[in-house]
């Protein structure tokens, strides 16, 4: 489930709450993303089945969080989509997919919002980030070009590392990932 805890004016965290439903199912559900302003959030919910699931948006509005509608193909497939991110303006989301086509594993993802207000086609991020292993956990940096995100085949110390890359406007090339 999803909680929340709220920093309060003394500098301490309140206990955290259950948000409860609509975030919250009789399933897996996990807050995998948060807007910069704090008013979307992308969920990760388990399907019954409790072997697949996809990734869903809510809004924060007066009345708290809205009920989470399920993203479109552009993300989910019935393959593994369990991390996101967004640009801090929300305009582009990253995510993790080991839907076929990929490099192997799961494969990192971007898609941009077109001017029609609907989502471009996922574009896998290529050689430079993506291995025959398992690429997961993107996060966006602020700055809009710096991604950080978890791999097992870089090199690694072992299972999954966290590297970072830089994204040059440019070119639209990812510099080599750091460990």
């Amino acid at each position: 489930d999803v909680y929340m805890s709220q920093k309060q004016s003394d500098g301490k965290w309140s206990a955290p709450t259950n948000l409860g439903a609509p975030i919250n199912t009789n399933t897996h559900d996990a807050c995998v993303a948060l807007s910069f302003d704090g008013n979307q959030m992308i969920i990760y919910r388990t399907a019954a089945d409790m072997l697949s699931g996809d990734l869903y948006l809510t809004r924060m509005d007066f009345n708290g969080w809205g009920t989470p509608v399920k993203y479109g193909t552009e993300i989910n497939t019935p393959f593994i989509e369990t991390s996101a991110c967004f640009s801090t303006d929300t305009s582009v989301i990253y995510f993790s997919s080991n839907k076929p086509g990929g490099l192997g594993g799961k494969d990192i993802y971007r898609i941009k919002k077109l001017p029609n207000g609907k989502w471009s086609m996922p574009m896998n991020l290529g050689l430079t980030i993506n291995t025959e292993r398992d690429e997961d956990s993107p996060y966006l940096h602020p700055d809009g070009v710096t991604l950080y995100f978890s791999s097992k085949g870089h090199n690694t110390m072992g299972e999954y590392d966290i590297f970072k890359t830089t994204l040059n406007t440019e070119t639209n090339q990812f510099s080599v990932p750091e460990n």
